[in-house]
């Protein structure tokens, strides 16, 4: 009888499993970004006209920053170059702009946080290019994350199902013990399909929800 009920408790705890690990969107989701902000405030400083600043100084920028430069030392040297003066504190300022930009949630943070401290592995699959995620990285808005899938280093996009197949071989779980968070319906749809937990985001509030029923926070 006690065998028995040892194994009814097993069975009864692989049939309830909680997901083994949170994966999230970035934009959207964790952040709203707004760079407008940052092309204005340059500029004012640097006396450049919209049109100027994407037609010849935007491409610069571009390539200076796939080449490992912050953005802040690119503008510095490009000032230099033609002889515009910069305050003192304009430095600090731009990265000031820069990372206010970004829009960070910061609610989806803390959660994020929280998931942490109960060992939860928490995952990053996100479709952004190379100077979106070096900006991101260099304000250290990577580091709390077990896994960062950037599509602009694994050469494929959501919803291509290869995205979601690096992202199941990476961090080692099966698909259907992975929640994960994304704020397109179709990126959803095919997480379903590749067998993924897979909900729309909406808020951090519903995020919570969604995680406190399947017991993870």
């Amino acid at each position: 009888m006690k065998t028995l009920y040892l194994f009814l408790i097993t069975l009864t705890s692989l049939l309830v499993a909680e997901p083994r690990a949170v994966v999230f969107d970035y934009g959207g989701v964790l952040a709203v970004s707004d760079l407008k902000i940052v092309d204005q405030f340059v500029c004012e400083s640097l006396n450049l006209t919209t049109t100027e600043l994407k037609c010849s100084a935007a491409q610069e920028r571009r390539e200076s920053i796939k080449n490992g430069v912050p953005q802040v030392n690119f503008w510095v040297e490009y000032a230099k170059a033609r002889g515009i003066e910069l305050s003192d504190g304009w430095k600090k300022k731009f990265n000031q702009i820069l990372e206010g930009s970004l829009g960070i949630n910061f609610e989806m943070f803390n959660l994020i946080n929280e998931l942490k401290r109960r060992k939860v592995v928490v995952c990053l699959l996100s479709n952004i290019g190379k100077v979106s995620a070096h900006t991101i990285n260099q304000f250290g808005y990577y580091r709390p994350f077990d896994h960062c899938l950037l599509s602009c280093e694994m050469g494929v996009a959501k919803p291509n199902v290869k995205a979601y197949q690096i992202l199941v071989e990476k961090i080692g779980v099966p698909p259907g013990d992975i929640v994960f968070f994304d704020d397109l319906q179709r990126n959803i749809d095919a997480a379903k399909k590749a067998g993924l937990d897979a909900v729309l985001f909406e808020s951090p509030e519903q995020v919570r929800d969604v995680l406190k029923r399947k017991r993870l926070l």
